[in-house]
């Protein structure tokens, strides 16, 4: 388990391909590629958010512009990019308040500027959303950690 500050675990970046999954089929086929670069972390951060950027400019993403903005702001926090990182992240959590996803993109966001209270009241109301995914258990092990409660912390991520 990663529990170094700011970086997601590796349950968060399976969910980033769940997520990627759910984006529906229906896309202009010109703009495939920036789907599948906005939602990968396995392109850099600043080829993301240039793809990410295109899709945020064409109407046709419109269904989907939470999960853009989800990924641009993951893409923002892996540059460092806290503040500019959360505010897209807002901006997906007031699309869609009830994404489990979202919310615990939204915790890391939190994790990664110091806000710890805040980090993990989103990763309990991801829990709650959708308590089978590994995203809140190993969001709560990193802020428990960060507060210096290592046993807490390993039962979390266990």
């Amino acid at each position: 388990m990663n529990l170094e500050c700011g970086r997601p675990g590796r349950g968060f970046f399976a969910s980033v391909i769940v997520a990627a999954a759910l984006l529906p089929a229906t896309v202009l086929p010109a703009a495939a590629d920036d789907i599948d670069v906005c939602t990968s972390y396995l392109s850099q951060a600043d080829v993301r958010l240039a793809a990410c950027n295109r899709l945020l400019g064409q109407r046709a993403y419109n269904a989907v512009r939470s999960r853009i903005y989800v990924n641009r702001g993951l893409a923002y926090l892996q540059q460092g990019d806290t503040d500019r990182g959360l505010e897209d992240i807002e901006k997906a959590v007031s699309l869609e308040p009830g994404n489990d996803f979202i919310l615990a993109a939204r915790s890391e966001a939190w994790f990664s500027k110091g806000e710890l209270d805040r980090a993990m009241a989103d990763a309990d109301r991801s829990g709650k959303i959708n308590p089978k995914s590994d995203n809140p258990y190993l969001l709560r092990g990193k802020v428990w950690s960060e507060r210096g409660d290592i046993d807490r912390s390993i039962r979390e991520i266990s």
